[in-house]
């Protein structure tokens, strides 16, 4: 930090650390070299602590053996300080205006901004592969549909179920939201499912997230057997679409329809509704393999 970011390309501003608690930080190093250490090489503001009190007293045990001078502490604080300042810190507290006024709030939903949005949703929802021609869905054709929502979030789920089932059902569709399986339900036959469903839509909603090491789909089974899973990709139109992470074929190489969207905000779910029915044509370029190199997702 010193050597390369101050010295080198000579920036001058505030250095501060990523989350100290994290594994990446505490595992360097015991934590009591850690702190004092991190200072001397240049960081001037830690983001969290493990224990306040703790971190104090290890940096100033960093001072008493040499690991850390008070010619850096100065340093460091002067830029916490010249920072604030920069910002206006101690004018706005003084003022009361640390947070924002509600009027200050009327930038969101501004006009211009939900026209990038629409935009950038229309011309980014990515068409993969449709080789049994599933699309365009139209109500006449499969009026009955199975709405899988993968994703591990609850709250999440259901705000994009409260998106797209009034969409679809305003369109013709009559909608069903996919309910686990249990004991009590048993489990149906293939005559059963087709008489039920005339086509299945996934959405799939696995995000990226803290302390998630993989982005793959979990699969709702009970014995290994249920409507989660997509055995029926022969018996009815299916059709898969990731709203988050573009790489689900790697999981679902069997379905013939596989859309990539990038997102699950408002903006993506309705131009996805207008591309499923027809109404706009996918515009989308996979900035990545979305095949994973599989030859069997291809298919």
């Amino acid at each position: 930090m010193q050597e390369l970011l101050r010295k080198e390309l000579g920036f001058n501003g505030l250095i501060t650390s990523d989350a100290t608690p994290m594994v990446g930080f505490c595992a360097a190093m015991e934590r009591r070299l850690a702190v004092p250490t991190a200072i001397a090489a240049g960081c001037d503001i830690f983001l969290f602590n493990k224990d306040l009190e703790e971190d104090i007293r290890f940096m100033k045990e960093g001072i008493a053996n040499g690991i850390l001078t008070l010619e850096r502490i100065d340093e460091a604080v002067t830029r916490i300080l010249a920072m604030k300042a920069a910002l206006k810190l101690p004018e706005k507290q003084a003022e009361a205006r640390l947070v924002p006024e509600k009027e200050e709030l009327a930038v969101l939903q501004a006009e211009q901004h939900v026209q990038w949005a629409t935009e950038a949703a229309d011309n980014g929802i990515t068409l993969v592969k449709d080789t049994a021609g599933n699309l365009p869905l139209r109500p006449a054709a499969t009026p009955r549909l199975l709405l899988q929502l993968i994703g591990p979030y609850e709250e999440s789920n259901c705000q994009i179920a409260s998106t797209v089932i009034p969409l679809l059902e305003k369109e013709g569709f009559h909608v069903t939201l996919y309910q686990p399986e249990d004991f009590t339900t048993g489990f149906e036959t293939v005559s059963q499912f087709r008489s039920k469903y005339d086509a299945v839509l996934y959405l799939a909603n696995v995000e990226n997230r803290s302390n998630a090491t993989t982005t793959r789909i979990n699969w709702y089974t009970l014995f290994g057997l249920g409507n989660n899973i997509p055995w029926f990709v022969d018996e009815v139109p299916t059709i898969f679409v990731s709203l988050a992470n573009p790489y689900h074929l790697m999981d679902v190489p069997m379905v013939k329809t596989y859309i990539n969207a990038y997102d699950n905000n408002q903006a993506v779910i309705e131009a996805l509704v207008a591309k499923l029915l027809g109404k706009s044509g996918f515009k989308g370029v996979s900035p990545i393999d979305p095949y994973c190199g599989l030859a069997d997702a291809r298919r």
